[in-house]
């Protein structure tokens, strides 16, 4: 049935489990990455880090008053979840309140850190990487598309919802939405572990 459905396209194919080849076909032959990449990536994700492992989206202050008071901006970090949207943030929202905080002195911002924010990886042709592939960002607003269009500004969008959402559960919040990158000195106040909130 795999030979039907492959014909004599010139595609490689490896069947395997638990150590044991079920099925090969040019397996051996050499191909340049395309998208089935992401194929390989996620086998090495979910071996590395396993099935249980909820990638997290964190907000986090350099400090925190006894009193409920974020002195300073409050930094919404992300590590690649793809599913931050509306929805989750209100969920995030939630639980910087459930934390004590009732006002932030500075500003949400959404953290540029963690991925490298660029359309670049060895062996792509230069300059048509932009019409192919969104700007990859660790912290992601739906899904860093709005209205059919790539974004390239998914952290600040972000920080303008999370914003939205403590603001309408009266926290005060005394500037306006940015992004930019994190203090390594930040600690964590609440967080995101998508499926577990």
């Amino acid at each position: 049935k795999i030979d039907d459905a492959i014909g004599r396209r010139a595609v490689s194919v490896s069947v395997g489990d638990d150590g044991l080849t079920g099925y090969e076909h040019r397996d051996a032959m050499l191909r340049i990455p395309a998208s089935n990449e992401k194929l390989l990536l996620s086998m090495a994700l979910l071996d590395s880090v396993g099935a249980e492992y909820r990638i997290p989206t964190i907000a986090s202050a350099r400090e925190l008053d006894g009193k409920g008071i974020v002195q300073g901006n409050l930094w919404l970090i992300g590590r690649g979840d793809p599913t931050v949207g509306p929805g989750r943030l209100r969920a995030l929202a939630r639980q910087i309140r459930s934390a004590g905080v009732t006002k932030v002195t500075g500003r949400v911002i959404g953290s540029t850190t963690y991925f490298r924010r660029d359309w670049w990886a060895d062996g792509w042709r230069r300059g048509i990487t932009r019409d192919y592939v969104g700007l990859p960002t660790a912290l992601t607003y739906r899904g860093n598309v709005v209205r059919g269009h790539e974004i390239r500004d998914a952290e600040r969008r972000a920080a303008a919802s999370l914003t939205g959402q403590l603001k309408r559960l009266g926290i005060r919040v005394g500037g306006k939405p940015g992004m930019g990158q994190a203090p390594g000195d930040a600690v964590a106040v609440a967080g995101l572990h998508p499926g577990l909130e």
